[in-house]
């Protein structure tokens, strides 16, 4: 299994211990770029599938930030939205942390919908 693929698995198992069961698990992985009008925008063909964004994933592990941010955002157009952040400009660690989270209330108030947090364009 994959570092990337991993992490994910515990996504989800926290995401069901927390009983929160998201519409759909069919993951997209995101690497948003800061924020514009207080919302991620990324373009559709930077949604990723977990094995599109393995390779990637293993470069931001061994990129030296401290930490790396596996986040549930919501889901959009039936794929459950994870971002993958982290502090680009660092290079002091060999082994990041990495943490797990989400989804936002407010995406849990609106149905898992990502809308409030992420414009795909």
């Amino acid at each position: 299994m994959s570092a990337l693929s991993d992490h994910i698995e515990k996504l989800l198992s926290k995401l069901a211990s927390s009983r929160l069961h998201p519409p759909s698990l069919d993951v997209r992985i995101i690497e948003p770029h800061g924020l514009k009008d207080g919302k991620y925008h990324v373009r559709r063909e930077e949604l990723h599938t977990i094995s599109e964004y393995e390779t990637r994933f293993d470069e931001v592990l061994r990129s030296g930030s401290s930490w790396v941010n596996v986040h549930c955002e919501g889901t959009y157009d039936n794929y459950l939205i994870v971002s993958v952040t982290f502090n680009s400009k660092e290079r002091c660690v060999d082994t990041p942390s990495v943490m797990i989270g989400g989804p936002a209330r407010i995406v849990l108030d609106r149905g898992w919908s990502s809308d409030p947090l992420l414009v795909v364009e």
